[in-house]
């Protein structure tokens, strides 16, 4: 029984480093930004704030010839960009809202949130997704929707 424990302990070791070594290489990036804005509701002028947390995933990929080179140049790839956007109403703690969109960023982050009336838009490489506080996120046309992958939840 032993010498079984042992072999099943010496083949996990030597898979979970094998998975871990056959991972296609990546650069990660997090960062995060506030933003502060208020919004009309009736006469009264009501303050919200944005935060917006980034993950960027981008595959690094070597042009054929410097795959063995320990000096080499890479081929651009596309970015594939998550974040996760915390609408704190700070009024009224009921209304917060959590909104994680996903898409693949094909240039530098460009990425700006910019109040409405209704709420605010989030605006990604001439892409836009609006959100109306109370109704959830919209989309202007069938492109926009296509672009951004978007899961809505309430906070706790």
């Amino acid at each position: 029984m032993k010498y079984l424990s042992v072999v099943f302990l010496a083949l996990f070791i030597v898979f979970s480093t094998y998975g871990q070594t056959s991972e296609k290489p990546v650069d990660k990036v997090s960062t995060s930004t506030v933003y502060t804005f208020n919004y009309k509701k009736g006469s009264s002028s009501i303050p919200y704030k944005i935060t917006t947390f980034k993950k960027k995933v981008s595959p690094i990929k070597l042009e054929n010839e410097d795959e063995k080179k320990v000096n080499y140049n890479q081929e651009d790839t596309p970015d594939y960009v998550t974040k996760l956007v915390h609408v704190d109403h700070m009024v009224d703690d009921t209304l917060d809202q959590f909104i994680v969109l996903k898409y693949i960023e094909e240039n530098a982050d460009s990425f700006e949130a910019e109040p409405t009336d209704k709420g605010f838009i989030m605006l990604v490489d001439g892409k836009q997704a609006e959100y109306i506080f109370g109704e959830g996120i919209f989309f202007s046309d069938k492109e926009n929707k296509d672009f951004f992958i978007v899961n809505e939840f309430a906070s706790l």
